[in-house]
């Protein structure tokens, strides 16, 4: 017995002296895959170009020239990111189609009217064989919505809009925003629960439901959510959760996204995110910022949204960067400092990393 002990003891004292177990640092992890996060579109109103940044490793990859000079442009890339529609703000407008692994040029067209930049995002929505272009005349300062067919890039008849001025939402389906209502095109329409809709900052259309964020008579900042099957959107007040600052981003807009499993909402306006559960509406997570942001978008693994810093006030362009918010600790980290376009409104999107 009292070897036994005498074992124990020895045991118990080396387990005790033992140096603990650290686990290998974060720089030797493997490095993230390029295409896992995707890669980040950006241009900004007379940038001159559209570029391409790889999420995984930070860099750009891939550069095209925007005529922009009289406004700024919209793009859109295909499901797998191997081609890219780019429309110049030129007048007459320019439509081009490049493969984007080999930056060629794999077609170009006229447009009728210019593709300006004009507060928001301009319509710019490719669905199908479809793309939808808005444009102004500048001669009549008339806006339209030109409908082109995507092989021959050829102007097709539009579908019969609902209203006047509709808003395209980014996503699966067209869907058209009016005073009152939302629409998808080709399906059904509902009437919101809260008056006309007024100053909507951005609308998106997934396969099962579309979301819109906007500014509603005399009631602030709401977020509406429908869905498939539901007669109408549910609406969810922001200021009634959370009071929102209301501190202006660049234009005072705002932004909306859907996680890629659509299990979260991410809304950015002014200085402040917020993260809310796609079912319950529930707040997950209110992430404040130390100055104004524009857009929302999830990388394509949904660990992170982007957003981006809004060159305001004094601060230079060289101290702006590009915000990765990581979804389940909240964490900001800076990126791209200095490298972000700020010659003005911006356009954002994240798509899968083109092959090759």
């Amino acid at each position: 017995m009292r070897r036994l002990l005498t074992a124990l003891a020895l045991l118990v004292t080396a387990c005790a002296t033992r140096a603990p177990v650290i686990d290998p640092p974060a720089a030797v992890a493997p490095a993230a895959k390029p295409s896992s996060a995707g890669w980040l579109w950006l241009t900004a109103f007379q940038s001159g170009k559209l570029e391409a940044i790889d999420l995984g490793t930070a860099s750009i990859v891939r550069t095209f020239a925007v005529d922009d000079g009289a406004g700024s442009t919209g793009f859109a890339l295909t499901p797998d990111g191997a081609t890219l529609y780019l429309a110049d703000g030129a007048s007459p407008g320019r439509l081009r189609v490049f493969d984007v692994a080999s930056q060629t040029l794999a077609g170009e067209a006229s447009l009728k009217g210019r593709a300006l930049l004009l507060g928001h995002a301009p319509l710019f929505h490719l669905e199908r064989d479809s793309l939808f272009v808005g444009t102004l005349d500048p001669s009549t300062a008339q806006a339209g919505t030109l409908s082109l067919g995507t092989k021959a890039l050829t102007a097709q008849a539009p579908p019969s809009w609902p209203c006047a001025s509709p808003l395209l939402a980014r996503g699966t389906a067209t869907v058209a925003l009016c005073a009152g209502a939302i629409h998808r095109l080709g399906g059904a329409s509902t009437t919101t629960p809260i008056a006309a809709l007024e100053d909507v900052a951005e609308a998106l259309a997934t396969p099962d439901r579309i979301v819109a964020i906007g500014r509603f008579r005399a009631k602030g900042w709401w977020l509406l959510d429908w869905r498939a099957g539901e007669p109408s959107p549910r609406a969810l007040d922001l200021h009634a959760v959370d009071g929102v600052d209301d501190a202006t981003g660049r234009n005072g807009m705002a932004s909306v996204d859907v996680s890629p499993d659509g299990k979260t909402l991410a809304v950015v306006h002014g200085k402040t995110a917020w993260f809310i559960d796609a079912e319950s509406h529930a707040i997950l997570r209110i992430v404040r910022f130390d100055r104004p942001v524009d857009h929302a978008r999830f990388t394509l693994d949904g660990s992170a949204l982007l957003t981006l810093e809004s060159h305001v006030g004094d601060v230079p362009a060289t101290e702006t960067a590009l915000l990765r918010i990581d979804v389940r600790s909240g964490a900001i980290r800076r990126v791209l400092a200095g490298k972000v376009p700020q010659h003005g409104p911006t356009l954002l999107s994240v798509a899968k990393a083109a092959k090759g």
